[in-house]
C-alpha cells in the first residue's frame, strides 16, 4: 500500500481537542453541538478509549471533520521472533501469569499439567507480556491450538487469530 503512512496517529482524544482548539470551539461548545456534557466531552478528549461508532460520527460532524478507520497488523511486530524471548524458566513464567489466577493456587507442576487451560487464561485475562511469555515457553503451534480451543470467547479468538496469523 504505498502512500499509506505507518506512523501512528495521535490518540483519538487528543486529535478531537486540537480539531476543537482549530475550529475555535470551548469545551462547552462543542459538546452541545455534540448533545452531550461538557464533562463528557472532556473525557473524551482525555484517556477515553471505548468511543462508539455513533458517538464518533457525532463529534466528527460537530468539528467537520472525516473519520478514517485502518486496519494496522500489529501481530507481526508484537509477536515477532525479534520480540519474544528466550524460553523462560517455568518458574519465572508462574510469577508472569500467577496473578490471572485468582481463583486457584497456581503451582509450577500445573504448567505443564494443565497447558490448555492456562493459555485459554492467558489469552482471554493477560497483557501482552504475558502471552509473550506463554509463547516463549510453549511455542507457537500450541498458541494457536489454544486460540482454537472450546471456552475462548468469541471475541479473543477473532482477535489472536489475526495477530497471530502473520507470525512465523
Amino acid at each position: 500500500m504505498s502512500g499509506v503512512e505507518n506512523k501512528t496517529p495521535a490518540p483519538i482524544g487528543t486529535q478531537i481537542r486540537l480539531l476543537r482548539k482549530k475550529r475555535d470551539l470551548s469545551l462547552e461548545e462543542l459538546a452541545n453541538r455534540v448533545g452531550t456534557s461538557a464533562p463528557t466531552m472532556h473525557r473524551y478528549e482525555g484517556k477515553w478509549d471505548k468511543y462508539s461508532l455513533p458517538t464518533l460520527k457525532k463529534i466528527a460532524e460537530a468539528l467537520n471533520a472525516d473519520i478514517e478507520i485502518r486496519l494496522i497488523a500489529r501481530g507481526m511486530e508484537i509477536l515477532s521472533d525479534e520480540r519474544i524471548e528466550d524460553k523462560p524458566s517455568r518458574s519465572r513464567l508462574l510469577a508472569t501469569i500467577k496473578g490471572l489466577f485468582w481463583d486457584k493456587i497456581l503451582l509450577v507442576e500445573d504448567l505443564d499439567t494443565y497447558p490448555l487451560w492456562i493459555l485459554k487464561r492467558v489469552l482471554m485475562e493477560g497483557n501482552l507480556e504475558q502471552v509473550r511469555a506463554c509463547v516463549a515457553y510453549y511455542g507457537l503451534p500450541f498458541v494457536r491450538e489454544a486460540v482454537a480451543e472450546r471456552g475462548v470467547d468469541p471475541k479473543t479468538r477473532v482477535f489472536w487469530t489475526a495477530v497471530l496469523e502473520g507470525v512465523n
